[in-house]
């Protein structure tokens, strides 16, 4: 999901598109991690009324962003300016993400040694994490970069960008009908 839109965000906004969609999701992962620490991670993963509303709260966020992408119409080959939503939808795809929520609560916390700070443990492996993310997003923006210019042109434009609102649509229906 947030490959999807990062991709997106390079090819409407360049660098910078990039670079807010990639903040967006990385706060969006502090959030969970702190969340993790303190246990509001846990009652996701106890609560199945907790689980679902994230979940379909999740697949929501997914399907509106798809079908918006998917009712857009073709713009002229210029950069669109960077704008709070490209940072917002990073961040609400990571927030809206229940598999996020239980990977702060299953994996993470098996990190942590015995009888060390919680907190402190849980954001240097969040910080780690982070990094990985950063890197390989970079990565993939500078791939999208370089094949920006052909991407972009007329009729794969609008392909390119029909087939990022079909996978989201795709993920947020997936996600609406999985089972735990």
């Amino acid at each position: 999901m947030s490959t999807a839109l990062l991709v997106r965000a390079t090819l409407r906004s360049g660098a910078r598109g990039a670079a807010a969609s990639i903040a967006g999701n990385s706060c969006g992962l502090v959030v969970w991690a702190i969340g993790g620490a303190v246990g509001l991670s846990a009652l996701v993963a106890a609560s199945e009324v907790a689980y679902q509303a994230l979940r379909f709260g999740g697949a929501v966020v997914l399907v509106a962003l798809g079908l918006a992408a998917l009712a857009r119409r073709p713009a002229p080959e210029v950069e669109i300016p960077v704008h709070a939503g490209t940072f917002r939808a990073g961040l609400v795809t990571n927030l809206a993400n229940p598999k996020a929520a239980v990977f702060f609560i299953a994996f993470l916390p098996q990190f942590v040694p015995g009888g060390a700070p919680v907190l402190p443990w849980i954001l240097l492996l969040t910080a780690i994490q982070i990094a990985i993310d950063v890197a390989w997003y970079s990565t993939l923006t500078w791939l999208v970069l370089r094949a920006r210019r052909t991407v972009t042109a007329g009729r794969l434009r609008l392909w390119l960008e029909r087939a990022v609102g079909g996978v989201l649509v795709a993920f947020g229906a997936r996600l609406a009908l999985e089972h735990r």
